[in-house]
């Protein structure tokens, strides 16, 4: 006789990414608000720069542990940033790993903000990315605003990937151009299209999954390094 199997229901584990000033903080705060575990990569890089073994490579290679020093020489000098990133990273992705793997565990939806997802290829770590797209010249005023002197915020864009390739390879693009309301509630509507559509995946989803996490219909493992991606939705579509 066959042994039933109960379907583990995977909740969506969503990343939000996007060019500096875009809004991803502000999104992430919108998933928070709608009952999504939440993580962001820059608080994390915040804490692991606080520890005493990060601040004493740091300041080997930098002379100095000012943050505003430290941010303007990075964005002009890749190789410096490229340095600094190799100290950071690591342990930040750990953390990420770590959230993800809590979230599932708990079986709540979760949401990661994750400036550099693209490039550093942290894909496969969720089933739907969403992008937070505003043109150049808005983010620039942005980052003005905040007393980000134009070369350093020019770095900083510099660093990620153009915003046409970031839009092509989400699942979701968000514009955020116009008021905080209207893009509070363009994020609103993106969240209830991915809960929508992972309900209907759950009502359709027949295929058994074995006591090892694998799901025998697709040979997937269950852990945050491989996740199933939604069906990919054309760029603006949650506008």
């Amino acid at each position: 006789m066959a042994i039933k199997i109960k379907t583990v229901k995977i909740p969506p584990v969503v990343g939000i990414t996007g060019l500096p000033a875009s809004g991803k903080s502000t999104a992430l705060k919108v998933f928070a608000r709608e009952g999504f575990g939440t993580f962001s990569a820059d608080d994390a890089a915040r804490r692991v720069f606080a520890r005493r073994k990060t601040r004493v490579a740091v300041k080997k290679i930098f002379g100095t542990l000012a943050r505003k020093e430290i941010a303007r020489e990075i964005f002009l000098d890749g190789s410096r940033r490229r340095a600094l990133e190799k100290i950071i990273h690591p342990a930040v992705i750990g953390e990420l790993r770590g959230a993800i793997l809590s979230a599932r565990l708990s079986r709540r939806p979760f949401a990661a903000e994750v400036p550099l997802l693209f490039e550093k290829n942290l894909e496969k770590m969720f089933n739907t990315i969403v992008t937070v797209a505003a043109p150049r010249r808005i983010l620039l005023a942005r980052m003005a605003a905040k007393g980000i002197p134009r070369r350093t915020a020019a770095g900083m864009i510099r660093a990620h990937l153009p915003q046409a390739r970031k839009s092509s390879r989400a699942d979701i693009v968000v514009r955020n151009v116009g008021s905080l309301k209207d893009f509070r509630s363009s994020v609103v509507r993106t969240i209830n299209t991915i809960q929508a559509e992972y309900n209907l995946r759950q009502l359709k989803n027949t295929s058994r999954v074995s006591l090892r996490g694998r799901s025998e219909a697709t040979d997937e493992a269950i852990s945050p390094k491989r996740t199933e991606r939604l069906p990919r939705r054309p760029a603006g579509g949650s506008q």
